[in-house]
């Protein structure tokens, strides 16, 4: 008996030594097998904690347990975590691990995980992580089983968050405080498997509306599951959200790919409350005190198989009579809310859906609102018959709604709106076809609210329909301080509604006599973006464009404010597109100037919209864009010491970061600058230089109506060789700056002589100069040469004086030349002096000559002329009394006058050409004369 009470005893402790030492001989082999299965599979950074192991609490099973879990994407989703989870426990059977062939997992416990799933624009999944291997690329493989074996039998998580952001659908949801437990046996062909399931706040946002919002969830499902053949069936169970109870019965069944099924559902509960509690404005304002009546029905099903080209015939039914719901605390209700609404599938053909709003009416403290909808056929030509028809003083929500403490709102929305025929009648222009008539007005709607620092004032919005266009006839605005006004068309928008992947297209004329964005921005967005933020400070984020429009805006804005922008008399032509804005010579006035930019800002990729302008800028100011800016001083800090005006033509292309932000290493671009008086002060590596080359002028140079030639590359701005010039200096300069403040400038000067300092530079050249038996000081001017180096802030200054001593021999030689050439120019003024002496007394003489000629021709005339005279007074005279013979004498008279003028005429005549010949003939020689002197050397 001791014996065997020994032997027992021995036993029992080797076993208890067994157990305690297990899990040390085996943690080894267990987390490198989680790390090695981990790398094999996923494409991701994973990250894990502490091990806790055991066998003592859970034998003849083995505890294992993981802390901090955490999975970050990469690529695309770079700081992006996918999943994480505050610990992982798992069960696992003893024996599996011993083996090693197998590892047999009974139960797993998952506290707090966070699942981040995003779908971006371009369909890519960020949980889409599974390594993509050589052997994944052969056509047939033969698969390596897993070390891991799921022999189930309960799965547990609690207070797990899931967001999931859908790009492609513009979709967000997100479930917070999710608990989730499921038993039963999965080890077994056939098992009863129990879930239960809580979530503690639901939000589904799709397009911008919230179509749950702090939804409360609960469910509870006994489910038959044929694990064999992948069938389940649902027994007791219930589908609870807020207050709507649903159940459900059925099968569903996954032997492969494509799901099979049969399910039916209903609403357990009919009173009118429990869908009321799906509306959230409603759910969220003290629900449980509203007053209800009415009845509901509410039943569907699902039939069929669900693959990737193919869905099971389905139906829904609402049926809401007869009912109304009022808040103890408000004078009014809303009442006879009547809904019959049926959407039918019979074979699982998307286009054979039949939607079918037989009814909706609402009043709302008195105002009713009608709706019907039948649309057929929605995938290939969709067939719609519906109608709205309202007339609804805003005023009165206050008395049927509780609204935010501060809230306000007014105004009169009437509508009474008809639409009748098929899509493809609008898309063939047989509008004769399509019935679409009437219109919407909303006026005077005056919106505050103590969320909003600004009221919503929308004093007018009238739309008009028609089967070729919705008209807006009118539409005037005014937010804060902004006010808005347009008319334009919408040409498609019953396609847009109807049909998937439709672009709404419209043109509009907007204009605006202020537009404030600093109002639609919170307190920490205006801060001025020139100045260093804080910590605290949220930056902008991205505004992007939307897809599916195509707008074109011809636009007047007399004044836009933006941060410390202020911008007049903008007009030009916006077109939205394609997830891009162009704008077509868009101008404006702004920084002391004007500007006309061409050019787009599009964000198909929404982390990186991306640029390209064309700007012609004139008459900016510098110092202006440098306080405004904060990018120019970062690529130029130069601007920071400059002073003037300029114009610009720029051309730019690039991408902003998530804060709108140019990222400046992806800036390329190129333009050509106009100076206007621009001085540059101060600037460090000029003063740097004129500590080198002991001369004060040389810190501040200007740069008057000078030509600059940039391009944008690689981060650098580069500029080819332009003037400058500093006091009695002048020279040339040209080189590149970077966004790591490196520069690199050439300096080519011509330094007068006076202005050289007593420097260790001016010695060097003074000991060329002495080297070839000249006087520094003969020369007028010293060519330098420069490099600037090093930094903005601290500069390195090298200066080449190679061809000084030349320049001195070559300054020497120009002083004698320019003595020669003095003496020169003395000598030829005074030939040229005598020769226009001489010419002006060859000219005085032949105008002597010529007037001597003029006047005797003159005189000989006159002589004639007077003889004339004689001779016709003679035969008057001898012709007596008698009148026919005095008739007859000054008849001949007469004849004898005209023959000697034209006598006289000639010898004057004559004359004259033979004096002007004698003019012409002395200005000639005086000419030559003068001309001669002056070609003389």
């Amino acid at each position: 008996m001791k014996k065997a009470l020994k032997i027992t005893g021995i036993s029992f402790l080797a076993l208890l030594l067994i157990i305690i030492a297990l899990p040390f001989i085996f943690k080894g082999k267990i987390i490198e097998l989680v790390k090695t299965e981990t790398n094999n599979m996923l494409n991701a950074k994973v990250d894990f904690g502490d091990f806790e192991m055991g066998l003592l609490s859970t034998f003849p099973n083995f505890n294992f347990s993981i802390n901090s879990v955490k999975v970050d994407g990469v690529d695309k989703f770079e700081g992006v975590t996918l999943a994480s989870l505050d610990n992982l426990k798992l069960t696992v059977d003893l024996m599996s691990v011993i083996s090693g062939d197998e590892i047999n997992i009974k139960t797993i416990h998952i506290l707090n995980p966070v699942v981040n799933a995003i779908v971006l624009a371009d369909t890519t999944a960020n949980w889409d992580i599974m390594k993509v291997t050589e052997e994944d690329t052969v056509a047939v493989v033969e698969e390596e089983p897993s070390a891991f074996k799921l022999g189930l039998k309960d799965l547990t998580i609690t207070n797990a968050r899931i967001v999931y952001k859908d790009e492609t659908m513009n979709l967000v949801t997100e479930i917070m405080g999710l608990n989730f437990n499921l038993s039963g046996d999965m080890t077994a062909d056939f098992t009863a498997l129990k879930t239960v399931t809580t979530i503690d706040t639901l939000n589904l946002k799709m397009d911008g509306i919230n179509y749950m919002k702090n939804a409360i969830i609960e469910a509870k499902a006994d489910i038959d599951a044929d694990l064999a053949n992948s069938k389940y069936t649902f027994k007791e169970n219930e589908f609870k959200v807020n207050e709507l109870i649903l159940g459900m019965d059925g099968w569903v069944a996954m032997p492969t790919d494509d799901i099979d099924m049969d399910i039916k559902f209903n609403a357990k509960k009919t009173d009118f409350k429990n869908i009321l509690s799906m509306v959230p404005a409603v759910y969220m304002t003290d629900f449980k005190n509203v007053k209800t009546a009415g009845k509901l029905a509410l039943d569907g099903f699902a039939k069929g198989v669900y693959a990737e080209n193919k869905l099971p015939a389905f139906a829904l039914k609402l049926i809401i009579e007869n009912a109304m719901f009022k808040y103890p605390d408000l004078p009014k209700s809303v009442n006879n809310i009547q809904v019959d609404l049926r959407i039918d599938n019979k074979d699982g053909v998307e286009d054979h859906t039949v939607i079918d709003l037989k009814k909706f009416h609402v009043e709302m403290a008195g105002n009713p609102v009608d709706a019907t909808m039948l649309l057929k056929t929605p995938i290939s030509d969709p067939n719609v018959l519906a109608s709205l028809k309202a007339k609804l003083d805003l005023s009165t929500i206050k008395d049927v709604m509780p609204l935010e403490k501060g809230d306000e709102m007014n105004g009169i929305f009437a509508s009474d709106v008809s639409i009748n025929g098929r899509m493809s009648s609008i898309e063939k222009e047989q509008y004769q076809d399509f019935k679409a008539e009437g219109n919407m007005k909303l006026e005077n709607m005056l919106y505050k609210s103590d969320s909003l620092p600004y009221d919503v004032m929308l004093n007018m919005v009238s739309l008009n329909f028609s089967p070729q266009h919705v008209e807006l006839a009118n539409f005037d605005a005014k937010v804060g301080k902004t006010d808005l006004q347009a008319n334009g068309r919408i040409d498609n928008i019953l396609s847009y509604v109807f049909a998937d992947d439709q672009v709404l297209t419209g043109k509009f004329n907007v204009t605006s006599t202020l537009l404030d964005v600093n109002e639609f921005m919170s307190e920490t967005e205006t801060a001025e973006t020139t100045a260093t933020t804080t910590e605290t400070e949220e930056p902008l984020a991205v505004v992007e464009v939307p897809k599916n429009i195509d707008f074109t805006l011809t636009s007047s804005f007399a004044k836009i404010i933006y941060d410390n922008i202020h911008i007049d008399n903008t007009k030009g032509l916006l077109v939205v597109r394609d997830q891009k804005i162009d704008m077509q010579n868009l101008s404006m006035n702004l920084m002391g100037g004007s500007m006309v930019m061409n050019g787009f800002y599009e964000t198909t990729n929404p982390k990186e919209p991306g640029i390209k302008f064309d700007m012609d800028i004139k008459n900016f100011d510098v110092q202006t864009v440098a306080t405004t800016f904060n990018s120019v001083t970062e690529m130029a800090p130069i601007v920071k010491q400059t002073h003037g005006k300029f114009n610009t033509k720029l051309a730019v292309i690039g991408v902003l970061n998530e804060q709108m932000e140019p990222n400046l290493n992806t800036l390329n671009g190129n333009g050509f600058m106009q100076t206007q008086n621009i001085e540059v002060k101060e600037f460090k590596p000029m003063v740097k230089l004129a500590d080198v080359l002991k001369n004060d002028k040389l810190k501040n140079y200007s740069l008057n109506n000078t030509n600059i030639t940039y391009e944008i590359k690689d981060g650098r701005v580069y500029t080819q060789p332009f003037d400058v010039k500093m006091g009695n200096t002048n020279g040339t300069m040209s080189g590149s700056s970077g966004l790591d403040q490196t520069i690199d400038y050439k300096m080519a000067l011509k330094i007068p002589s006076k202005d050289m300092g007593m420097s260790a530079a001016y010695d060097k050249m003074n000991a060329q100069a002495s080297s070839l038996g000249l006087n520094l000081k003969a020369a007028e001017h010293v060519n330098v040469d420069v490099l600037i180096g090093g930094t903005f802030t601290e500069p390195k200054i090298s200066t080449s004086l190679k061809g000084a001593a030349t320049n001195i021999v070559n300054d020497v030689k120009e002083q004698v030349k320019e003595k020669i050439n003095e003496e020169i120019d003395k000598a030829k003024e005074q030939a040229i002096a005598k020769a226009k002496e001489e010419a002006a007394k060859l000219l005085a003489e032949a105008k002597n000559q010529s007037d001597k000629v003029r006047a005797e021709g003159k005189k000989a005339a006159d002589a004639i002329r007077a003889e004339a005279d004689k001779q016709a007074q003679k035969l008057i005279s001898e012709a007596g009394g008698n009148p026919i013979k005095k008739k007859l004498a000054e008849e001949a008279g007469k004849k004898l006058k005209s023959s000697a003028e034209t006598n006289a005429q000639k010898v004057e005549n004559e004359a004259n050409a033979k004096a002007d010949q004698m003019d012409a003939k002395a200005k000639e020689e005086a000419d030559k004369l003068i001309a001669k002197a002056e070609a003389q050397k």
